[in-house]
């Protein structure tokens, strides 16, 4: 019996394929898992505008009572509307004294914060799974999807909203300490350099400003 004859272009095609296979394996994941920041980030990149809008303005007065002198820490814990603002004011105090006039910062700052939110859930997924980083990245993309959506650029291009990005960012990383290994202990010998609280205490902690 004859032995199949294969054309020259599809045997070319087979082995470029079979050559290129192991390098996709390693790079699609990773670009399914960051396509969407990427996208995001142009989309702050192509709509930013560094004009205060709506509740910016209400940080303006923080800027005369320190160029008075007369800026006072209930200034940040003060309640506004039921919100509780000490750690948002206070970064946005930083922006102002860093980089004044520069409210694109603080969109950029959201899209950071989202960022290290998906650092967060990669580790999470990691220490929890206990499996390789192949098995796992569908979920991660996922979580790509969810935290760098589209839907969510006219919130990350209006400045201060950084500000609800930060109990997703606070939450996760709280988990992820509660999950470190420390040198005064670990989980086998149940002593731990972290308390043992919940974890939504933490982030709560940070927004309340305590």
């Amino acid at each position: 019996m004859a032995s199949e004859i294969v054309p020259a272009p599809a045997k070319r095609s087979r082995v470029w394929f079979e050559t290129a296979w192991p390098w996709l394996k390693r790079i699609v994941p990773w670009l399914l898992v960051l396509l969407p920041a990427i996208l995001l980030n142009r989309l702050i990149h192509e709509h930013k505008v560094n004009i205060p809008f709506l509740d910016d303005w209400m940080f303006v007065h923080m800027d005369a009572k320190l160029a008075e002198g007369t800026l006072r820490w209930q200034d940040f814990f003060m309640v506004q509307m039921e919100h509780r603002m000490a750690f948002v004011r206070g970064v946005i105090m930083l922006f102002h004294h860093f980089l004044p006039g520069n409210y694109t910062g603080q969109m950029w700052l959201s899209w950071v914060l989202l960022a290290l939110t998906l650092v967060n859930v990669g580790i999470l997924l990691r220490k929890t799974t206990g499996v390789p980083f192949r098995v796992w990245w569908p979920l991660l993309a996922l979580a790509s999807v969810a935290l760098f959506s589209p839907v969510h650029y006219r919130i990350v291009l209006w400045a201060m909203m950084f500000q609800v990005i930060c109990p997703a960012f606070f939450l996760s990383l709280a988990m992820v300490l509660l999950l470190a290994r420390w040198p005064c202990g670990s989980a086998s010998s149940g002593r731990s350099c972290v308390p043992s609280v919940p974890p939504s205490v933490l982030p709560r902690a940070f927004w309340s400003g305590c």
